[in-house]
């Protein structure tokens, strides 16, 4: 394996476990080898807005669009960043990946207006709030996002009253979906061995509906194809990135 594809892989682990000082210093290697490589400065750029570096961001992201115009990842983060949207939250290692039993990446039902939707961004933390049969995933202005499944809300509400404390993150979202990542961050004495998620069937696209996995770029046959790069669909994760464009 050549220096530069072992530089690649390293970049892409940095990003999927979230490592952004280690991501920020490995694409800064491969753009010393290839100072134009797209891919790495997309990932340099995102690295830098997760280690809470927006002027750097900025620049990264402007570099990208005078090697190449058109590119989503690029344009879409510049338009975030000039509207203020972007957050930067101090992730770990431990963030968006599900522990058996302890976390869970579930979507919301009766969302928000897709207004408020879109301004959603990823890592965004949501507040839990028990509600007479449910609960509702708020910002942290009090602005409800939409309601955890019947299942969890029934599980966790039981949990939650008896003390049990739980963090909620934005996962992903588009203008007709939102996926949050539960994490328990307290068991209360009394609920020890009492699992939060019990073990099931992973969720299907039949749980998730084809948007979702057209705004994360998985695989789905829609039918439709559009030659203007700007009507393409795209929710963009630094843990998703991937060096299909260094073919």
């Amino acid at each position: 394996m050549n220096t530069l594809q072992s530089l690649q892989n390293q970049a892409i682990l940095a990003a999927k476990t979230q490592n952004w000082s280690e991501a920020i210093d490995i694409n800064l290697q491969i753009l010393n080898l290839e100072n134009n490589n797209v891919p790495a400065l997309n990932r340099l750029g995102v690295a830098y807005l997760q280690n809470a570096d927006s002027s750097n961001a900025k620049k990264t992201f402007q570099q990208v669009l005078k090697l190449d115009e058109s590119n989503i990842i690029a344009r879409k983060q510049l338009t975030n960043i000039e509207k203020s949207q972007v957050a930067a939250p101090n992730f770990t290692s431990q963030h968006f990946i599900e522990e058996p039993s302890k976390s869970k990446i579930v979507p919301l039902h009766h969302l928000a207006p897709k207004t408020t939707l879109t301004k959603l961004v990823i890592g965004q933390p949501l507040v839990l709030k028990t509600k007479s049969r449910f609960i509702s995933a708020e910002t942290e202005q009090k602005v409800t996002i939409g309601s955890l499944p019947d299942d969890i809300s029934r599980r966790l509400s039981k949990l939650i009253s008896t003390g049990n404390k739980y963090q909620c993150l934005v996962h992903s979202s588009s203008h007709n979906s939102c996926l949050v990542y539960i994490r328990e961050i307290f068991v209360a004495s009394g609920n020890e061995g009492r699992l939060p998620f019990p073990p099931v069937k992973s969720l299907s696209s039949a749980d998730l509906g084809d948007e979702w996995f057209i705004e994360n770029n998985l695989p789905i046959d829609t039918g439709e194809e559009s030659d203007d790069p700007s009507e393409k669909k795209l929710s963009f994760s630094a843990a998703d990135i991937s060096d299909e464009d260094d073919k």
